[in-house]
């Protein structure tokens, strides 16, 4: 049985030749287990919240390296593991880690934020098309990301309306 990766936006799936291994959750650890599901940040379709199945796996892109004990030909996860990485996660759903390891990385590892647009440097933002991204007009107008669509739209105009009264 082809076995997939079950984190959301992950397209790994075990095949010949492919360099990453799978992993199952730590059920006898239920403190781990619950660290993993809450780095996963994954929801059901109807909203509730996702709980693993026993067969659902973790592909190891999602593990810093670190994680690893590597004996020969083997890889196991250490017994403190936590996924890390979620690379094709929107940024607004992303959790940082705070680690040891990690507090110490380099300055060219981290990424550079995001500053919002104020109207003052530019002339007109009327339009949610005039913002690089929709992370910066969210930030930049203060919009809960995970609010509907229906509400962001509502939440621009009277932003929109306010400005201009």
């Amino acid at each position: 049985m082809v076995q997939n990766c079950c984190v959301v936006y992950c397209s790994n799936r075990q095949t010949r030749g492919a360099s990453f291994t799978f992993h199952t959750f730590p059920w006898r650890d239920s403190n781990r287990l619950a660290a993993w599901i809450s780095r996963i940040n994954r929801k059901n379709p109807d909203g509730s919240d996702w709980y693993p199945k026993p067969r659902d796996k973790i592909c190891s892109a999602h593990f810093v390296e670190e994680d690893f004990f590597k004996e020969h030909a083997h890889a196991w996860l250490k017994t403190d593991a936590v996924p890390s990485i979620f690379p094709n996660f929107p940024s607004y759903k992303q959790t940082h880690v705070s680690r040891k390891k990690q507090n110490s990385c380099n300055p060219s590892s981290q990424s550079e934020p995001i500053l919002p647009i104020s109207p003052s440097t530019s002339a007109s933002l009327d339009h949610v098309f005039n913002y690089p991204s929709v992370e910066v007009y969210l930030q930049s107008t203060k919009i809960e990301p995970d609010l509907s669509f229906e509400k962001a739209i509502e939440a621009y105009d009277s932003t929109k309306n306010s400005t201009k009264e």
